[in-house]
């Protein structure tokens, strides 16, 4: 699924809270969602967020996703504030 930048700025008018980081930081990588939720600081290698094999879509070659320095700092902040554990504890239910 493809946003326009318009329709993206609709959908986080709606968004509130910790759900926030889980919508910027595949807007920010083009990174699935699900690499979004489960992204933990071991991932992080400079300007890339590597996924080892067992853990990315089709378990074969290990996932890259580039990161531009906009992306870093999201990541960045968001790992942090977990202490290295995964994002989807920033979602409460």
């Amino acid at each position: 699924m493809v946003f326009t930048s318009e329709q993206w700025a609709t959908l986080k008018e709606h968004a509130s809270g910790a759900i926030i980081p889980l919508l910027d930081i595949p807007w920010a990588t083009g990174c699935r969602p699900k690499e979004a939720r489960t992204l933990e600081a071991r991932h992080i290698h400079d300007d890339l967020a590597i996924f080892p094999p067992n853990e990315s879509n089709g378990e074969t070659h290990s996932r890259v996703i580039f990161m531009t320095s906009a992306a870093k700092a999201l990541v960045t902040r968001s790992v942090s504030e977990l202490a290295g554990g995964p994002t989807a504890a920033m979602v409460t239910v």
